[in-house]
This record gives C-alpha cells, structure tokens and sequence, in this order.
C-alpha cells in the first residue's frame, strides 16, 4: 500500500485512527484520492471511514470530496446502509 498525505496537519482521534484532510491511496484494490472532505485511517491503515457515497458504479465510487478508482478484479459491497467494503472477486 502507499500512502501519501497532502494535508499539512493530521488531527488524531483517540482509539480509532487519525483525520487526514486530503491524501492519495495506491493499493492492490486500486486508487483513492481524497481531495476534500477527508479521510478518517485505522491506526494499522487496515480500515478507512469516509463520507457516504453519492455514485457507486462498476469501477468507480464518487463521494463528496473523494474519487475511489477500481481495478477490475475488485467491486465495492454494501454491507449496511452507511457500510461498504472493497472485495476482490473470486471465480
């Protein structure tokens, strides 16, 4: 994974993680760029919490303040109504 942050301060949020202005995420599952709103990481950089999704397709989750770009071997789940995972799929 990489992770770079263009936020000139983090703000840290006892017991969960830490709020991240704006920052560029590269991983296996694809791109994830937060230009505003923010971005709340798991202090283990295992789980993210964002802003709820305004469009969901295929390959693309848009948010307010948030573009999530997937690569085609992974879909975004809804597991509750403000609760979404990425998930590789497997044949």
């Amino acid at each position: 994974m990489s992770f770079t942050s263009t936020s000139r301060t983090t703000t840290t949020i006892r017991n969960t993680g830490n709020y991240f202005r704006s920052a560029l995420i590269n991983d296996n599952w694809g791109e994830l760029n937060i230009t505003g709103g923010g971005i709340i990481m798991s202090k283990d950089f295992r789980k993210a919490w964002l802003k709820k999704p305004v469009l969901i397709s295929a390959d693309t989750v848009r948010g307010d303040g948030y573009l999530l770009k997937l690569k085609s071997a992974y879909t975004v789940q809804k597991v509750s109504e403000l609760v979404y995972k990425i998930k590789e799929n497997r044949e």
